[in-house]
């Protein structure tokens, strides 16, 4: 490094506002409970988490099962599905899937108190297209364990090509049909029979409940359980295909390498700061609440690693710019934190150093290796 300190104090004064900021997380709350809430919690600091599931319990699942009263004879009846499925999506889509994540990597109510930890990951997670109890085993398992390093890393993006729409599209498509097939074959490979058995047992259930709910009500199925499928995968495939669309050719397995940070973005406030990617994958279990500061801690590592950093945007922003050829606007919101790219030209030049693909000789990945 190093930054000069009113380049130092401008971009701390950016990340307080992520550690500081107000939290969008939740639609709404009460007080009520908090004190309870707070006793059966792992970590006080989660007690939003609970705000969101309450929020979710209260509107998303009474909607859904009033959805199966309908006889959809009317154009009413479906206007009526299709606002569920709209504004699960907008209000609810990315805070769910970002609750699901952090609550996976680390325990949500004590264990004492752990049949509640079920709600999050297997009752709520079919209302929005993801197999009960599966997240775990691809995102915590597979994706941290083998870093996007493919093949062992089902979702790795290293093979795509990364800057344009036609590589995404082609990614999601992989999504859709195969992602949740492959992570079992995954589990096979890495000789993990315990959580294969466990996989293939929710994934079977998963489908057998949604074929059993269509001699129910098929209409009402289609918007509550199988519509879902498509924009969780869309979600998710475009999150994961933006964390991780610059990978450094130099280090494809430094965690500094294959993903970036994203500093006072408006998505930090209702993702519980997931924009810092390379924090959370040097540190998985570091609590939500820390990432900030530990990107401030980890600095003069990010700068001598090379490592990736913008302010003002988010996940998405980076990945539109990039697959819509907008690199010189990508690179007015990076963040230097040392000298070797001052210039717009020198920026734009290293993004597009980092958006080759990336292949590797059939290999044991770095976290067998290391």
């Amino acid at each position: 490094m190093k930054l000069k300190q009113d380049e130092y104090n401008s971009l701390v004064s950016e990340v307080n506002k992520d550690t500081y900021g107000h939290r969008k997380e939740f639609i709404f709350s009460s007080s009520f409970f908090d004190t309870y809430f707070k006793k059966i919690l792992q970590d006080e600091r989660d007690l939003i988490m609970v705000y969101l599931m309450i929020n979710i319990l209260c509107t998303t699942i009474p909607f859904a099962f009033a959805l199966y009263f309908l006889s959809y004879s009317s154009f009413l009846s479906h206007v009526i599905a299709i606002t569920y499925v709209v504004l699960n999506v907008v209000v609810y889509l990315q805070r769910y899937i970002l609750m699901l994540h952090f609550s996976e990597h680390r325990r949500l109510f004590k264990k004492e108190y752990d049949y509640l930890n079920v709600i999050v990951p297997y009752l709520l997670s079919p209302f929005y297209g993801v197999p009960s109890g599966v997240y775990k085993l691809h995102h915590c398992v597979m994706h941290h364990l083998e870093n996007n390093v493919f093949p062992w890393d089902v979702s790795s993006t290293e093979p795509y090509q990364r800057d344009t729409i036609f590589g995404y599209i082609s990614y999601w498509l992989f999504w859709l049909w195969a992602v949740w097939i492959l992570t079992p074959y995954y589990l096979v490979q890495r000789k993990k029979w315990n959580l294969f058995k466990k996989c293939v047992t929710n994934i079977a259930l998963y489908f057998l409940v949604i074929i059993l709910l269509c001699f129910v009500n098929p209409t009402a199925t289609i918007y509550v359980f199988i519509i879902p499928i498509f924009y969780a995968t869309l979600g998710l495939s475009f999150g994961n295909f933006s964390q991780h669309i610059f990978i450094n050719p130099e280090n494809p397995k430094s965690n500094y390498g294959l993903t970036y940070n994203c500093v006072n973005c408006p998505d930090n406030m209702m993702s519980f700061n997931d924009g810092y990617h390379i924090v959370h994958h040097c540190h998985s279990t570091l609590h939500w609440t820390e990432l900030p500061n530990g990107f401030l801690k980890n600095m003069d590592k990010c700068s001598e690693e090379d490592a990736l950093t913008f302010n003002g945007i988010g996940f998405f922003d980076v990945g539109f710019f990039v697959m819509t050829g907008q690199l010189s606007k990508l690179a007015k919101h990076y963040i230097p934190l040392n000298d070797k790219y001052k210039s717009e030209d020198e920026i734009v030049k290293i993004l597009k150093h980092r958006l080759q693909r990336i292949s590797h000789p059939l290999q044991p990945s770095s976290s067998e290796i290391s």
